[in-house]
């Protein structure tokens, strides 16, 4: 009977992960993205409703990304970035160079597209907005703008876990080495992991 009740508890993280991701999964790829599209906008329009709602997208797509490396990864990017432009944000304000902005805005509209993307896989968000944008922009700009989101998406997450890989690796065999070496052989590792991302992601697109 000790162990049980912690077993419990364990699994109830998981749990409610599942359950929230197959909730907001259930309208399906494209009326997720149009959703996401109109959410912005009523943001955009009413800044207002922003810092109450910085309360919450940020939490569940915490909760979306917790356990999933790919998912995690691209949300330290997120929160890096975020980081980074409401810092510059505060130091140009301090300057005069620019207004006062509300970082709640900017969390907001990240957690957005961190919602689609947890959501679903790059290819499904791909065809969605291949046929969301043909009857607008016509099927060769769709098809184009579809792929370079799939290639975003699909990269971005494994060029981080590829990025982290490389500097375990560096660390254990060659330790102390300077900033600038080991700068340029992650890079020339990254590139070259990049290169094969992008041809396997073509192949498996053409073949679908």
């Amino acid at each position: 009977m000790d162990g049980r009740p912690g077993k419990a508890r364990q699994g109830l993280a998981p749990r409610a992960q599942a359950f929230w991701r197959a909730l907001l999964r259930s309208p399906g790829p494209w009326p997720s993205i149009l959703l996401a599209w109109l959410l912005g906008l009523a943001f955009h329009l009413c800044p207002r409703l922003c810092p109450p709602a910085a309360l919450i997208l940020p939490w569940s797509a915490a909760l979306l990304a917790w356990g999933r490396p790919r998912n995690e990864a691209l949300g330290k990017v997120a929160l890096g970035f975020w980081l980074y432009w409401d810092t510059l944000s505060i130091l140009l304000n301090l300057f005069g160079l620019s207004e006062p902005r509300s970082p709640s805005s900017l969390a907001v509209f990240l957690s957005l597209g961190l919602h689609l993307a947890f959501l679903w896989t790059p290819v499904e968000l791909g065809r969605a907005l291949e046929g969301a944008l043909r009857p607008l922009a016509g099927a060769r700009r769709a098809r184009l703008a579809a792929f370079g989101l799939v290639l975003v998406m699909r990269m971005l997450p494994d060029l981080l876990l590829a990025a982290r890989q490389l500097e375990r690796t560096l660390d254990g065999r060659v330790r102390g080495l300077g900033f600038f070496p080991r700068t340029i052989l992650l890079a020339r590792g990254l590139v070259r992991h990049g290169v094969r991302l992008s041809e396997e992601l073509g192949r498996a697109l053409l073949s679908r």
